[in-house]
């Protein structure tokens, strides 16, 4: 009969509790955030677990809208003036890595493209677009996307708006919209 090694080293059970305290410091929320892991939840000295829920990526536009106007037979055409203003919460595609991302807003055929901001989940773009409408109706196409200057390039989100939907010039449309 050979004796379990827990009952002649009295320190086993303390070594083990040590280092599970040692791993729960390495995710402790009061730990500097480059030196945390990038899970969703983090543990603390005492045991429990905190769960930080993800939020919602956002788009923030600003939108004026003169609609074409009907003069006899003719048509004057309309124009849309997109301001992309910002995103918030955006999440990498690959864990690890941050957010280089960048905006496509299309409407018909046409597309414009802001630049790309290197580093942050939470993008100020400041992109000014003008687009030409001759029709009423029709959806806005915005498309958040993210840079890989080695791969390719993936979309983050999207959201439509209906042109319906907005207010006529000279008021602005500023608008939040839920990236899907």
């Amino acid at each position: 009969y050979t004796t379990p090694r827990s009952a002649w080293y009295p320190f086993n059970t303390e070594k083990k509790t040590i280092r599970k305290l040692k791993a729960a410091t390495k995710h402790s929320p009061h730990t500097p955030s480059s030196k945390r892991a990038n899970s969703p939840t983090s543990a603390r000295l005492d045991g429990t677990q905190t769960i930080k829920m993800p939020s919602t990526p956002m788009v923030n536009l600003e939108i004026s809208y003169r609609p074409p106007l009907k003069v006899g037979t003719s048509v004057i055409d309309g124009y849309l003036t997109v301001i992309v203003k910002s995103c918030q919460d955006l999440v990498p595609k690959e864990s690890g890595r941050s957010v280089d991302s960048y905006v496509w807003v299309a409407w018909g055929v046409q597309r414009h493209r802001s630049r790309v901001i290197k580093k942050t989940s939470s993008p100020q773009f400041d992109s000014h677009f003008l687009f030409r409408t001759t029709a009423d109706g029709g959806k806005l196409s915005v498309e958040v996307w993210g840079y890989d200057r080695i791969g390719v390039d993936e979309v983050i989100g999207q959201a439509l708006v209906s042109l319906s939907d907005l207010k006529p010039s000279p008021e602005i449309n500023a608008l939040s919209l839920e990236l899907t």
